[in-house]
């Protein structure tokens, strides 16, 4: 019997040594935890990710609580130090811990990390896995926004609309860019009265309200309202921190040149001309015609000159536009040679064919071709376009002499 109890005794020495120990153990790994923790909450995350690191090197069980948290939180001090390895140790603990409730929150955090280096389409990746019913309330304004300026981004404007609608109307930090954002893509998308309704409640906002007058001015425009366009702008301009100012004067340009008021549009294009960083072959365009139909012929043609550096349409139009402004100024030389370039592009069929005609019509007012060759370039022109008036008054033409002929200049006329 005394053999018994020294032996029951002694195993229950033993057990409560191994209990013990591993009770000291639990309560040492659980304060390193909170310590660490603690280093990670103060902003210390190089410091904390070392105590991470050492409790699971410290801890064989890879499920215990804290060597699952430890290994979350080591991966989120990777995303807070912006290291290489933080989307590695984020997918390795996914991959481990695919129950773990911290999941949705690994998720969140790396596209959150993602769309801080702007890699955007690494963030729609891993925003598309975040449930966004499991974020903490506070997280969510932060999900919706930059969820949706991430799609806007990739043009994905479909579903960054859907993003911006959840908290563009509602009180938050992200509600006036969710709006702008939101109207933006309407506005792109030729949905311009939903546009505007969206512009319209950003116009007393610090922020967006010198961004507002450009898209609205561009929308009535678009809507083919060019007197809103004049007055809305003519207000507008009167605000100096009015963003994209030079561009909303060249919208005016083209209102006045659509209502044939081109003397009105002269000191908008050159407001826009003088101000724009980025002046482009078609506004090289709009200012020449501009120019031209108001009369300011040498500013038209240099302008039209800075056009014709390449063959396209536009070309062929300030070929044309060219030749009348020569001829305006009586330099029948240079208008038959714009003529000719005119008439060498088919880009529109309509200019080819006048600029043919007045092209013969200037070599034989001119002379400067032989007479068989005027006659050739005549019978081009009958050719691509029959006008039987014409092909009769040639024929009577070819009867006579050709020193007749090229004595009679303004035959044309």
């Amino acid at each position: 019997m005394r053999i018994v109890n020294v032996l029951l005794i002694a195993f229950f020495i033993s057990v409560s040594s191994v209990y013990c120990q591993q009770s000291s153990n639990l309560t040492f790994k659980e304060g390193a935890f909170y310590q660490a923790k603690e280093l990670y909450n103060n902003g210390q995350y190089g410091e904390a990710q070392m105590r991470f690191e050492e409790i699971l090197l410290s801890n064989n069980d890879v499920h215990n609580q804290y060597s699952v948290e430890s290994q979350f939180y080591s991966a989120l001090c990777a995303i807070r130090l912006f290291n290489d390895d933080a989307d590695k140790l984020i997918t390795s603990f996914v991959y481990k811990y695919p129950e773990s409730k911290m999941v949705n929150r690994a998720y969140f955090e790396m596209a959150m990390f993602r769309y801080r280096q702007k890699n955007f389409a690494d963030a729609n990746k891993w925003f598309s896995k975040v449930n966004k019913k499991s974020l903490y309330n506070s997280d969510k304004y932060d999900y919706y926004f930059k969820y949706g300026y991430s799609l806007f981004m990739e043009n994905e404007y479909e579903k960054a609309k859907m993003m911006f609608v959840e908290i563009k109307d509602v009180d938050n930090e992200y509600s006036s860019p969710a709006k702008y954002y939101y109207a933006h893509i309407a506005y792109s998308e030729g949905n311009y009265q939903t546009a505007l309704e969206s512009f319209n409640k950003l116009e007393d906002d610090e922020s967006f309200s010198p961004l507002v007058p450009y898209y609205k001015a561009h929308i009535f425009y678009l809507q083919k309202d060019y007197d809103k366009v004049i007055e809305y702008v003519a207000q507008s301009l009167e605000d100096y921190s009015v963003k994209r100012a030079a561009e909303m004067s060249r919208i005016v340009a083209e209102a006045y040149y659509q209502k044939k008021e081109y003397n009105n549009a002269v000191p908008f294009i050159e407001k826009f001309m003088k101000e724009s960083k980025a002046v482009k072959r078609n506004d090289y365009f709009l200012s020449g015609y501009i120019y031209y139909r108001s009369d300011n012929l040498d500013k038209a043609i240099e302008s039209f000159e800075k056009v014709v550096v390449e063959e396209d349409s536009l070309a062929q139009n300030s070929y044309y536009s060219l030749a009348d402004c020569y001829l305006k100024q009586n330099d029948k030389s240079k208008a038959l040679t714009a003529f000719h370039r005119a008439a060498a592009l088919d880009f529109d069929k309509k200019i080819k064919e006048e600029a043919m005609f007045f092209a013969a019509k200037l070599s034989y007012e001119l002379n400067y071709t032989p007479f068989n060759q005027s006659i050739e370039a005549l019978e081009n022109y009958i050719n691509l376009f029959p006008d039987p008036l014409l092909k009769n008054m040639l024929m009577v033409r070819e009867t006579s002499s050709s020193n007749s002929f090229s004595a009679t200049p303004g035959f044309w006329k």
